[in-house]
């Protein structure tokens, strides 16, 4: 049987100067974090327009993958206080929502 390359993600953290959200300035953010995600080709995991597959689902592994990958890019741009409000969520899906719902 045939060995699977290792996904392989690329790291955008380093690569941007993204001012971490600290409530007053989320529209700013949203967009420019928006665009991270989109160039990384995982806004369709966060915004859930690709929704997580069923288990046993062959593309299971690559979503969860992405969707971590994608939940990293986000927490690492947050401030304490928004990195604590979002802690109970299980993906980025979630993640983003509970940021959009958030009153400044």
């Amino acid at each position: 049987m045939a060995q699977q390359a290792p996904l392989s993600l690329p790291s955008t953290v380093c690569s941007y100067n993204l001012d971490k959200l600290i409530g007053f300035n989320y529209l700013t953010w949203a967009m420019r974090a928006t665009l991270i995600l989109k160039r990384a080709n995982l806004w369709d995991i966060v915004s859930g327009i690709t929704p997580r597959p069923a288990h046993g689902n062959p593309n299971l592994d690559d979503w969860n993958a992405r969707d971590l990958w994608a939940q990293a890019e986000i927490l690492l741009h947050l401030g304490d206080r928004q990195a604590q409000m979002v802690r109970p969520c299980q993906t980025a899906a979630e993640i983003w929502t509970t940021l959009r719902c958030i009153p400044s």
